[in-house]
Parts: C-alpha cells; structure tokens; sequence
C-alpha cells in the first residue's frame, strides 16, 4: 500500500476540469487500496464524500502562510514533497 498526498488548488465543490480530475485520480488510487490524502483550500461546501480519501482543507488560499503551516503538518506525519 502506498500513501498519497494530493495538493492541489481545486478540489469539489470547485467545478472545472482539475477539480474534477483530483477527484477521480484520489477515488481510483483509493480504490487500489492505496491511502490517499487530499490537500486543498476549503470550496463554497462540503467536498463529495470518496472511500478512503481523507480531504484536508489546511491549506487556505495557498499563502506563505498558509504553505508555512502545511509545511509543519507534513513535517508531523513524516511526509515530503516530490516534484
């Protein structure tokens, strides 16, 4: 199993193209059986519900701040960033 952590800008509720395709790539790799977690700003309501993916809404409008913060959350669960 692996674990998966998405960052994205655009998440559902959001409409568009990324949004919808964050989506489906978090349900699939979930439905693999892989842990996924997903790292967006909080939409005009509540994200649609995916088996096994946990949606966090930290990372506000993607400020320093706000990246600061995510950061320290990643630090906490022994996560990095590629790419």
């Amino acid at each position: 199993m692996t674990e998966w952590h998405i960052i994205t800008h655009e998440y559902p509720p959001q409409v568009g193209g990324v949004s919808d395709y964050t989506y489906l790539l978090a349900s699939a790799l979930a439905a693999a059986g892989d842990s996924v977690h997903v790292w967006c700003p909080a939409g005009s309501g509540d994200p649609p519900p995916a088996l096994g993916v946990i949606v966090h809404l930290e990372p506000g409008r993607f400020s320093a701040g706000d990246l600061h913060r995510v950061d320290k959350k990643f630090d906490a669960a022994s996560c990095f960033v590629v790419g």
